[in-house]
């Protein structure tokens, strides 16, 4: 039937007039003939030019073909109705119907692809597959596998009991109950067991309601793709705890006490458990006082914290049976897990400057080690690139060339045992094995890292890491280069790590008696987070203020340290966070002790009155020395004021 209303002109009208001619004896019409070869002919190209297996875009554009495919078909059996062509309409629908069902496999396909690519994705963020701790490889989590014979159960041998595990049990059992601090660490040097205690007391927790997951993911960015809702699914939303095997480099790429209890809120039962110490950590801020701060100190604060060392005679006594006299002494003098990953044989390496015996010596060698190992005490728990090792190498080997670097290079590289070498080679560089970072720093004999590795530590480093390597300077005494990481980190889009960065600038330039910056520096922490919300920054800026007026004390300026003591009451009064509630307690005591020495002892007393007024009950072991500090400076200063009986 012919359009009403108008009337077809050119190629169209040719076509309306010629297309009634029958050329097969089915009744299939010519221009049926037309459309189903021309449709078998699109379907052959269509095979032809894209293959049926693949990644997810040529399965996208399959989807694309086929719906063009399926939008002609359907111009076709359009153009049929509208022409009263039966034969064109219902072909056209015919073969519309098998590229619609071609469409489904092409989607599926596609689906099928996006699942492997999210599987894939999930691999890379975790050690091991998401599972029962029961069913986990521990060599895949970060159990260093044995290379030692000596007790039965080959590369993962029978443990030894040792005197800290009840108290490691009884601290996940708080957790995961929540009787206690959510987040458990185990704490101390590299190699004396630290993973393997930690993963031997979770087998003996699981039970009695609790079937936690096990989710070990691979660094700092996993873990924040674990948190998020629909990036990794393979975590769901119960039970479960989170293994982070060295707990400092994923403090240095991002994770902070706040994601960790981000973690924990998602469900009861959730507990988060860490090993700290091992990437040439050595101490962190609670050993300094309160001066220096760190982002380790706020996690560890708030953790139970389990401290491990390497085993004791009556911990491996049992052993003796077992062993000859030579291994008996080994295990005294390294600690078990140190020897049972070849502990004796990497120092054996190192000291003699050969690989085996009869071999030349290579110091070439020994000083590429080295210079890795700087690298690690200059708080980079990051891979050395190639590049930044072959320069720091050549400081020590000036006259050695190109191929003598790369000799050296391989001699660090090569097994001493199993797959254990003094140095790894990683995708971003290379490593040293943390035992040996253990060795160096211990040997008594070896030098503190120089100005060069300084140097390059901060040129090279992120802020989050110049954070660390800011806090290994301060501990070693360089307080220059500490300054030059903490003013790094202070410039940081992350506002906890440049809280904390200006907070430590502002320390070390006060060591350095350079009163005026310190205060421009804690000026600049006040001015830029002042208004921040989260609590570890709120207490990073109440410190400042606190440091703030008792540089100005130090100054003999005592008005304006008095007013910056009301600041931090004024400002921070009603906090509840403890670490802020101990700056406020710290100011109103410090503000008596100005007062006394200013001989305004009415208001002295007032003040000492308003501490155990504000803070007598609290359970901070902290504010409680400031309350008992202000009692004591009252009985004192009524003392001198003749009043005995008070």
């Amino acid at each position: 039937m012919a359009l009403r209303g108008y009337e077809p002109v050119g190629s169209f009208q040719y076509f309306r007039r010629h297309s009634e001619v029958s050329v097969y004896r089915s009744g299939v019409s010519r221009p049926v003939a037309v459309l189903v070869g021309g449709g078998l002919v699109g379907l052959v190209g269509y095979r032809s030019c894209v293959r049926w297996s693949g990644s997810l875009g040529e399965w996208v554009r399959r989807e694309r073909l086929l719906v063009a495919f399926l939008a002609a078909c359907a111009a076709v059996v359009g153009a049929g109705v509208a022409l009263g062509l039966a034969q064109l309409a219902v072909v056209g629908a015919v073969v519309a119907a098998v590229g619609a069902l071609a469409k489904v496999v092409v989607v599926r396909g596609a689906v099928k692809v996006e699942g492997s690519q999210e599987r894939a994705k999930a691999r890379r963020h975790l050690r091991a597959p998401v599972g029962a701790v029961a069913g986990v490889v521990p060599t895949d989590i970060g159990i260093d596998p044995a290379v030692q014979a000596i007790l039965p159960g080959g590369q993962r041998p029978e443990y030894v009991e040792r005197s800290k595990d009840a108290e490691l049990r009884e601290a996940l059992s708080a957790a995961v109950t929540a009787r206690g601090p959510r987040v458990v660490v185990v704490r101390g040097p590299s190699k004396v067991g630290k993973s393997r205690s930690l993963f031997e007391a979770l087998l003996r927790s699981v039970g009695d309601g609790w079937s936690p997951q096990f989710v070990a993911p691979v660094d700092g960015e996993a873990v924040t793709a674990i948190l998020t809702p629909g990036e990794d699914p393979t975590v769901d939303a119960g039970q479960a705890v989170l293994w982070l095997d060295d707990l400092e480099p994923f403090l240095n790429s991002g994770v902070t006490l706040r994601t960790l209890n981000e973690w924990n809120a998602v469900a009861d039962g959730r507990v988060v458990v860490a090993t700290y110490g091992g990437k040439g950590s050595s101490q962190v801020a609670d050993e300094w006082g309160s001066t220096l701060t760190s982002t380790a100190q706020e996690v560890l604060q708030h953790a139970a914290v389990v401290t491990l060392a390497e085993t004791t005679g009556g911990e491996v006594e049992g052993l003796r049976s077992q062993l000859g006299s030579r291994d008996m002494a080994a295990v005294e003098r390294h600690g078990l897990a140190a020897f049972l990953i070849a502990g004796p044989l990497l120092e054996g390496k190192l000291n003699d400057r050969r690989h085996d015996p009869g071999d030349p010596e290579s110091p070439e060698g020994v000083a590429c080690v080295h210079a890795v190992v700087d690298w690690a005490r200059c708080g980079r728990t990051d891979p050395i690139p190639i590049p930044v090792l072959r320069e720091l190498w050549a400081s020590r080997c000036p006259a050695a060339d190109k191929a003598t670097f790369d000799d050296a290079l391989r001699w660090g590289l090569k097994p001493v045992a199993g797959s254990i070498a003094l140095l790894t080679k990683v995708a971003d560089g290379i490593e040293p094995f943390d035992y040996v970072v253990r060795l160096v720093t211990q040997d008594s004999e070896v030098s503190a890292p120089t100005d060069e590795y300084w140097d390059a530590a901060i040129g090279t480093a992120e802020s989050d890491i110049a954070l660390v390597v800011g806090e290994r300077a301060y501990e070693q005494d360089r307080l220059e280069f500490a300054g030059q990481a903490f003013r790094k980190a202070a410039r940081s889009d992350v506002s906890q790590t440049a809280a904390i960065g200006g907070y430590n600038t502002g320390v070390v330039l006060g060591v350095l008696g350079r009163s005026d910056e310190e205060i421009a520096a804690y000026d600049g922490v006040v001015a830029r987070f002042g208004d921040d919300t989260e609590p570890a920054v709120r207490e990073r800026v109440a410190g400042a203020l606190f440091n703030k007026g008792v540089t100005l004390g130090l100054l003999g300026r005592s008005d304006e340290e008095i007013a910056v003591y009301d600041g931090v009451v004024a400002r921070f009064g009603d906090d509840t966070e403890p670490a802020v509630r101990e700056r406020v307690a710290g100011a109103l005591f410090n503000k008596g002790v100005t007062l006394g020495v200013l001989g305004r002892s009415d208001e002295e007393i007032a003040v000492y009155d308003g501490v155990v007024a504000r803070f007598g009950d609290d359970t901070e072991p902290a504010v409680r020395e400031r309350v008992a500090g202000a009692l004591f400076n009252k009985g004192v200063r009524l003392g001198v004021l003749g009043r005995s009986d008070e």
